[in-house]
């Protein structure tokens, strides 16, 4: 329809280096390779709670020796040796990340132009010293971001610190992106600044967050309950107030019911064939296990449906196959995996909050989930 006001990060509010994201958000090494790193820092990450399975591989790199290490904005429990941990208010994370560059720096080494300011000005103490010392053991090194990095107001500007921290300590960089297929939705173009395969925009759109500030006249909710979905708590008024509200949805909630006009029902993940791309880059097709209920069809069938009432080109598709293959083919040109930016953090506190989503409140399926489990 020409609109280019699509985004699937509802809990990211801070994109103003957004051009400089790799084509989808990425581990920066295999996932097997995790199990034989040497050192590893982990920056706003609740790291059990968000990727199970890749806490379980970081145990078994801790158990053989390897140095981890987190710096939080808060205290998280680990079943694992931690060689440092250094937890700080949310608003003092940036500054925290550009005293433990400066501690890694070597004698007379001068850090990278954008964040040098920064890094001189920091206050190198105990602890950040502590944290260098296990980042800079052995060869083989890493440094993550996590959700609670993502979440953050400097998101940014910790992006570019830890990048750069990661380019003078000869580590690799990944960012554990929010969500089991945000890989797939930046490939596919759920973003308003990409199109599918990962190119750049020609005329980029709002983000989410923009879009759930100031009221546009129409929303299309595709899976989405933006009252627990999205970090904006005036997200709701913002839908009130719009012309037109559609929900593509599995579950017809009161709150959903309060704001939309139309309610399209929709089956849920497990009712359809699908793709997910994970943390490096691997795509994995599943069948659905399923029937969608009623009158419930397929997310894709539904706006594949909606695109021949309106009459467009290219709604064609008899299958969810034929999507992913014609994003697969979007994807042939060989995609730029690494964060490509050269930000200036900023040097001020950032005011924040700790976002800590529980694992079994991300989204709407598991929220009922543990509604069902729950009961007597």
């Amino acid at each position: 329809m020409g609109s280019d006001n699509i985004d699937h990060r509802l809990r990211q509010h801070a994109n103003r280096d957004q051009n400089a994201d790799p084509a989808y958000p990425n581990l920066g090494m295999s996932i097997a390779a995790v199990e034989r790193l040497d050192a590893l820092l982990v920056i706003g990450c609740n790291l059990r709670r968000e990727v199970p399975m890749l806490a379980h591989r970081v145990r078994k790199a801790a158990l053989r020796g390897a140095q981890i290490s987190f710096v939080n904005p808060a205290r998280f429990d680990y079943q694992f040796p931690i060689a440092s941990y250094l937890d700080a208010a949310p608003a003092l994370l940036v500054g925290e990340l550009a005293a433990i560059f400066a501690a890694c720096l070597a004698e007379a080494q001068e850090p990278p132009a954008h964040v040098a300011s920064l890094v001189r000005a920091a206050k190198v103490e105990a602890r950040h010293r502590a944290v260098a010392t296990a980042l800079q053991s052995g060869e083989r090194r890493a440094v993550w971001l996590g959700a609670l990095a993502l979440r953050h107001a400097a998101f940014a500007d910790l992006r570019a610190l830890a990048a750069a921290l990661a380019g003078i300590t000869g580590a690799s960089f990944g960012v554990l992106a929010e969500g089991a297929n945000a890989a797939g939705a930046y490939l596919a173009g759920a973003v308003p600044h990409r199109v599918a395969g990962g190119r750049a925009c020609a005329t980029p759109g709002l983000s989410a967050s923009q879009m759930l500030q100031t009221p546009l006249s129409t929303y299309l909710l595709l899976g989405v309950e933006p009252w627990e979905d999205a970090l904006d708590p005036e997200c709701m008024r913002t839908l009130e107030a719009a012309q037109r509200v559609i929900a593509i949805t599995p579950f017809a909630s009161t709150a959903l019911r309060a704001v939309a006009h139309v309610l399209l029902p929709m089956g849920t993940f497990a009712e359809t064939y699908g793709t997910y791309v994970n943390f490096e880059g691997r795509w994995q097709s599943f069948a659905g296990a399923a029937t969608p209920v009623g009158d419930a069809r397929p997310g894709w069938k539904v706006l594949r449906v909606l695109g021949n009432a309106l009459g467009l080109a290219s709604f064609e598709y008899q299958s969810a196959q034929e999507v992913r293959d014609e994003v697969q083919r979007a994807c042939i040109e060989p995609l730029a995996t690494a964060y490509a930016g050269c930000l200036e953090p900023a040097a001020a506190q950032h005011p924040a909050a700790v976002v800590d989503v529980p694992m079994y409140h991300v989204d709407a399926l598991v929220r009922r989930e543990m509604c069902i489990r729950d009961r007597p």
